[in-house]
Formats: structure tokens, sequence, C-alpha cells
């Protein structure tokens, strides 16, 4: 099979598929710089959370809605990253950050209130000191920065630089060969239940989309996350992080249980050879493409662009190679939080993941996920999603359709449509629910894609409240892009995330006004007369 055309035209490289995913930093939140962003085509906003800092984040979410509102034809999702048990650096007291030189020496303390400087700065773990002993390695930044250990004392850890860097605040730290999750697997409970108890976080939670956590541990991490988060996890997106060989060994399971993975690929580079991190990466694209799930590849894309106006010959090679793994996203981390070229970056990713898309051979592209698992049933008969209609199949209400409201590691309760009452009942992924209404969709989306390549098609067309029909059609990567067309405010945004669909909101029909179906066709005409226009 060939994937890729010797000659890719101009025209098909015109419209991106793969979502860009910026990562702001105190520099990129006011609002003339999150319309530029938009411009320049941010498809999401990623807050890299720090629960220090959890009251800052709420003005951040609301200057980011105020953006979009100057865009009203723009779907902006926001993306909260929480890193409940990483080690952060503290922030500095005479700026974003300090130049480090090697040789230097430099002191972490765990008193979280010191103003940290050239010479000594905070780190947010109190146990941190017997974490370490003298000879251990720290990296801090992504690995950017190496830091000997020394001495180690009850409350501080005196260190020497190994290499000049320019360190920032509230920098992730990596101890290589500690098993700093067996620790927080200790303390998951207070971790997450501190998270729920901090009333910003609470608020925040109500505002965004997406929630990415590191669900290393087990997939039952991602259920007890969803329960508490309460009502609000019954509407957000729990994404899972994935950056640690225990994540890795516990891939399909944690896969089964999010909607979605984060690959943070640095987090991999740390714990095991570069060489078999890269082929992480693509073992976890392919694997996400089959069962339907959304993507996200992040760390180090467009790097060298917190600097540079440009972008590398290999920079634009690892974004390209990421879109013809499958990626549904990727995350620009450093260029847009404080580089100096945000947009530059933004632009330059966008026209690699359009060079890439416009050579992908889509015939051999859906052939290939019909043969892999990637045709009808490809989720998984027990694979029971949050919003998601199923039909019930045992007991007094077999043959009954209804909506799946929360999930739990038996099942899960099930609202019942109006003709069954609108009653909520418990239901088993194993007996309980048969999802071949889901699976009916995606042998519908499948066959869809293929008529669509045979008729060369120019656009998809899909009306839908949940996304599911979106998500369906674009697990397969058809050629031509989707246009969805939802009421669902929520809905609109959370589609953001999948390749290749295009989102238009319409307003809610009004109490009096003309019906749902009526509303759907006038949406749909307009949106056809509007596409035509656009060619």
């Amino acid at each position: 099979q060939t994937w890729c055309r010797p000659n890719p035209d101009d025209e098909a490289s015109a419209a991106r598929k793969c979502k860009i995913v910026c990562t702001l930093g105190p520099n990129r939140c006011d609002c003339s710089s999150l319309l530029r962003l938009m411009d320049a085509g941010m498809n999401i906003c990623r807050l890299d959370f720090c629960p220090e800092e959890a009251e800052s984040y709420i003005d951040v979410v609301r200057t980011i809605r105020q953006a979009v509102e100057k865009r009203s034809k723009k779907q902006v999702a926001i993306l909260l990253d929480v890193r409940e048990y990483e080690m952060r650096t503290g922030v500095f007291a005479s700026g974003d950050s300090v130049s480090l030189r090697a040789g230097d020496f430099f002191k972490l303390v765990t008193d979280w209130t010191f103003q940290g400087d050239k010479e000594c700065v905070a780190v947010s773990r109190a146990d941190f000191p017997s974490l370490v002993h003298t000879g251990s390695v720290i990296l801090a930044a992504d690995g950017d920065l190496m830091l000997k250990v020394l001495q180690s004392a009850r409350s501080s850890v005196l260190t020497q630089v190994v290499n000049d860097c320019e360190l920032r605040s509230l920098q992730v730290c990596k101890i290589p060969g500690c098993r700093m999750e067996q620790t927080a697997q200790l303390d998951r409970d207070w971790d997450f239940g501190s998270l729920m108890d901090n009333w910003d976080f609470r608020s925040l939670i109500h505002e965004v989309d997406i929630v990415v956590v590191g669900f290393d541990l087990s997939s039952e991490d991602v259920q007890r996350f969803r329960e508490m988060l309460g009502e609000c996890g019954q509407r957000v997106q729990v994404f899972a992080r994935i950056e640690t060989q225990t994540g890795l060994r516990n891939f399909e399971a944690i896969l089964k249980a999010s909607d979605g993975i984060l690959l943070s690929r640095n987090g991999l580079a740390l714990e095991m050879p570069l060489e078999r991190a890269v082929l992480a990466q693509k073992a976890i694209i392919s694997r996400c493409n089959v069962v339907g799930k959304p993507v996200i590849t992040s760390s180090q894309v467009m790097e060298s662009m917190a600097k540079n106006p440009c972008p590398s010959l290999a920079e634009v090679s690892d974004v390209a190679n990421a879109v013809l793994d499958g990626t549904d996203c990727l995350v620009l981390p450093a260029a847009t939080s404080h580089g100096a070229c945000a947009e530059a970056a933004v632009l330059a990713c966008s026209r690699a993941c359009s060079e890439a898309e416009a050579a992908m051979d889509q015939e051999a592209a859906v052939v290939a996920a019909s043969q892999r698992g990637g045709g009808p049933g490809a989720a998984g008969q027990d694979d029971m999603r949050t919003g998601e209609e199923v039909v019930i199949v045992s007991g007094e209400d077999a043959g009954a359709r209804g909506r799946v409201q929360t999930l739990s590691a038996g099942g899960g309760l099930v609202q019942l449509d109006a003709s069954h009452g609108g009653r909520v009942v418990q239901v088993s992924k194993e007996t309980g629910v048969d999802a071949a209404g889901v699976g009916c969709a995606e042998a519908v989306c499948f066959e869809a894609v293929v008529a669509a390549q045979t008729l060369a098609a120019r656009l998809f067309l899909v009306v839908t409240e949940t996304g599911l029909a979106a998500r369906l059609l674009a697990q397969h990567r058809p050629y031509a892009p989707i246009l969805a067309v939802t009421n669902n405010e929520a809905t609109a945004r959370q589609m953001q995330v999948l390749r290749g669909v295009n989102v238009i909101l319409i307003a809610k029909v009004q109490e009096g006004g003309q019906s749902e179906q009526d509303a759907a066709t006038s949406a749909v005409m307009s949106t056809i007369r509007a596409a035509s226009r656009a060619g």
C-alpha cells in the first residue's frame, strides 16, 4: 500500500485537518494576543494547570471566551492540563526566568513561598529531599536543564548545573529512575480530593471543555476522577496523559476508560531510550485511530520558534510524520506560551500539516483502516461513552433506547427516552447494553467514507447534538472535510479536537418557534449554500 503521492497539488493543501493546540503563558493571555493566535489558526487553548496558581486561571478563561466572541464564526476549545502529582519549580522574584550557567551551584528548597533567584528556587514537593541522594540527576524544563545532586538536607537539595539553560517559572522537574508515581499512589485520594476542595478549581472545571490528567496507575482512576467532578464529569471530556512506562503498560485499559489520549513525548523520553519513545508514539496514535478516540501529540513541536522566526527542517519533518501517523492534534508548547514568534509558529505548523495531509493517499488509508479493524464495530461492543445512545437488551426494559449518563467500573446509568418515561436505569457493559445503535452509526459512517471516496465527494455534512457522528467519520480520515452542524455550544467546542471536523454552531430552537427538524433543515440548506460559495 502506498501512503504518499509523489506530487501533491497546491489546491489540495489549502485546508488543514489536523488541529493546533496553543499553550498559553503569562504573555499570551490578553485578548489581542489570543485574537492573533486564532487568526493564525489556533483551534484549542491549553492551560498548563498548577494547583498553587489556581485562582489566576479563571481570569484567563474569561479572556479566552471574550476573544472568541469577537470571532463569532470560530469555535475554540479550552483544554486544562492538570498535573496532580508532578514536581515543579517555583516563581522567580526578578521575573519569569533566570539564566543558569554550567558549573553554577543551584539550591532547591521545599518552601513554596520562597521567591527564587539564580542561586535558589522553590519546588512543589515537600518530600523532594527524600527522593534523591548524592549523585542523583534532576531534569527540568522538559529535560533542557540537568542538575547533579551534591548534598541533600531535610528541606533543601544542593545541586550543580550541568549545562547552560534559561530556566522559567513553574517548570516540571523529573528524577530519572525515581518512581514518583508510586509515591503519588499513596496520596492519590488526597491529590484528587484536594483539587475538588479548591473552589477556584471547581469554578474552572465548569468553564473548560477538556481536562487532561495523568492516569498512569489504572483505568479506575479515570472513573474516580469523573465521580469527583460530579455533574461536570458528564459534560467535560476527560483525556488521559501518557508519559510513563506505567502508562504504556496500562494503555489499553486507560484508553477504554477515557475520552481521548494526550501523548507527552518528553515524559516518555525521560523514562526510556529515545528510539523506543519514537516507536511508542506511532503505536499509541495507531491504536487511538483504530478505536476512534482522539489523540493529541505533545512536546517539542516547533520548539526552536520560541526564539527563531523559522522552524528547522527536523521540526517540520516531525510535524509531518505525526500527521502521517494519524494524530488528531499537535500541541505547540514553548513557541506560543512565551516565544517571540507565536503567530509564525502556528502558521508554520499549519503549513506543515496541510502539506502532509495533501500527500496522503486517502484511498489506501481507508482500506488500511478497514483491514486493521477501523471499520464498523472497531470500537467494541461494550465501549460505552457518556452521552451516547444505547439499547437495553435484557430485563424488563429490553428494547428500550436511552442515553448514557454516567459510567462506572461495571457499567453505568442510562436515562431512557421519553417513550419509556425518561427513567434512569443501571446497566452492565457486558450483558445489559447492546451497542448495535452505535455500531449502526459506525457502519453508516464507514460506508459513507467509502462512497465519498468513489464519488470524489467534496464535503461531509453532519447534523449532530453529541458529536458522535462527526467522531465516527473522522475516525476514517476521509479526504473530504467534515462540516458538523450543532446547536450545542459544548459539543461545538469539544469537536475541535477531531481531525478534519469543522463546526457551525446554530441557535437553539425557541419555544413556540420552528420545530427542531425545520431548524436543522434550514441550517443544512444554509450550510450547503455557504460551502458551495466557498468551493
